[in-house]
């Protein structure tokens, strides 16, 4: 049976919807609070693709993930190089030292390098 190709499109409302419970989720998590995060973002080439700021808000990046060290990385399967980029400052993040408060709870906080735009 061939498949059909999908629409030109990133991704529907519906599987956004899906996308950011499952976010939210994932971030409420007590076992991956400790970690660094890593948010791709791709299908940038795709018609509808969200912008790095859609994606902030949508997820409320700067709020739910404000204990953590992450960063955001907008990536198409034309531009592998922009999610490399991505994995090198998640390895980055993962090599920096944590800075911890009193009660061992990561209390640093990594926004998104200038890298991180939209194609």
């Amino acid at each position: 049976m061939v498949v059909p190709p999908a629409e030109n499109i990133a991704c529907s409302d519906s599987e956004w919807v899906v996308t950011q419970q499952l976010f939210y989720d994932a971030a409420h998590n007590d076992i991956l609070r400790r970690l660094p995060w890593l948010v791709l973002a791709n299908c940038q080439d795709k018609g509808n693709a969200r912008t790095e700021k859609q994606i902030r808000d949508d997820l409320h990046l700067d709020s739910v993930l404000t204990d953590r060290k992450w960063t955001l990385q907008l990536c198409s399967t034309s531009r592998i190089s922009d999610a490399r980029k991505g994995f090198e400052q998640l390895i980055t993040l993962m090599m920096e030292p944590d800075e911890t408060d009193k009660m061992g709870n990561n209390t640093v906080t990594q926004q998104p390098s200038p890298a991180a735009t939209r194609l």
